[in-house]
C-alpha cells in the first residue's frame, strides 16, 4: 500500500503561515478554557469557528479567499462577545488582543497569498 506525501499546503510557503497556525491554537485553547470555566456559549462558538479555521486551513480545499470569509466571522464574533461578556479578566482581554492579532494575519496572509499566484 503507497501512502500518499502529504502535502497540507496549496499556496507558497510564508513566514506568517505557521505565526497564523500558533496563534490560531493558542486561542482555540483560550475559548475552551473561557467557555470550560465560564460557560458562555460566545466563547463556544468562538472556539467552533477556530476549530474550523484550523481543520480548513490544513485540508486541500484551502483557498485565499477563505482567510476573507473567517476574517469578518471572527470580527463580528469576537465584538458580539465584546458587547455581552464581561472583558474586565486579564485572560479575556489576552484573548481580544490575540484575536486583533489574528485577524491582522489573516489579512495579510490573503494579500500575501492572492499576490504571489
Amino acid at each position: 500500500m503507497v501512502v500518499p506525501r502529504l502535502d497540507w499546503k496549496n499556496q507558497p510557503g510564508y513566514k506568517f503561515n505557521l505565526t497564523a497556525i500558533v496563534v490560531a491554537v493558542v486561542l482555540f485553547a483560550v475559548y475552551f478554557y473561557l467557555w470550560w470555566t465560564e460557560g458562555g456559549g460566545n466563547y463556544l462558538v468562538l472556539w467552533i469557528v477556530f476549530v474550523m479555521w484550523l481543520i480548513a486551513f490544513f485540508t486541500h480545499y484551502w483557498q485565499p479567499i477563505l482567510y476573507l470569509v473567517f476574517a469578518p466571522l471572527v470580527a463580528i464574533l469576537t465584538l458580539f462577545s465584546l458587547l455581552i461578556g464581561d472583558w474586565g479578566q486579564p485572560i479575556d482581554q489576552t484573548a481580544s488582543l490575540l484575536t486583533l492579532v489574528f485577524l491582522v494575519l489573516l489579512v495579510n496572509l490573503f494579500f500575501h497569498e492572492e499576490g504571489t499566484q
